[in-house]
């Protein structure tokens, strides 16, 4: 099996538009634990683990988010998988 871990910044019109929410239901689709939270600059920090392939197709569908939203910018890292999470929060 294949984990992974990603931290994910997501920045443009995400807040106020079920950004959150939205992510917690496409992590939950996929099988991939983590959280999402508000940040003070406007933007979106998500943090996902699970299958690597799970986590592309949940990073993959970032760039667009839900229909309410405008992604202008992401960062991706990939960092090491903890393990920590027993499921999608979102702080």
């Amino acid at each position: 099996m294949d984990l992974a871990r990603f931290l994910i910044r997501v920045s443009g019109k995400v807040q106020k538009v079920g950004f959150r929410n939205w992510s917690a239901e496409k992590a939950n689709k996929l099988q991939l634990k983590g959280f999402a939270k508000n940040l003070a600059d406007g933007s979106v920090e998500i943090v996902i683990e699970g299958l690597r392939e799970n986590a592309r197709k949940f990073i993959d569908l970032t760039a667009v988010g839900p229909n309410s939203a405008k992604v202008e910018f992401r960062q991706i890292k990939e960092q090491t998988f903890v393990g920590e999470f027993e499921d999608f929060k979102i702080l």
